[in-house]
């Protein structure tokens, strides 16, 4: 199962180490399909999924025609 995590806000410190946890636990040892981004107050959420892996294909690129 593959899950991208995003979580934004004022409240991060306490809930990142839990989100971090649970996106370790579902890559397991050699996985790296899911993701977690962590966008602090103040930067726009849709600036930061752009420049995330969330939003990028496997190669790398942007999907859909974005960037």
């Amino acid at each position: 199962v593959n899950v991208d995590v995003g979580a934004f806000g004022d409240e991060l410190v306490k809930d990142q180490k839990v989100l971090n946890n649970f996106v370790d636990a579902l890559n397991g040892r050699y996985g790296t399909a899911s993701h977690l981004i962590v966008v602090p107050p103040g930067p726009t959420l849709t600036d930061a999924l752009l420049n995330s892996p969330i939003l990028q294909s496997e190669d790398g690129a942007p999907i859909g025609g974005m960037g």
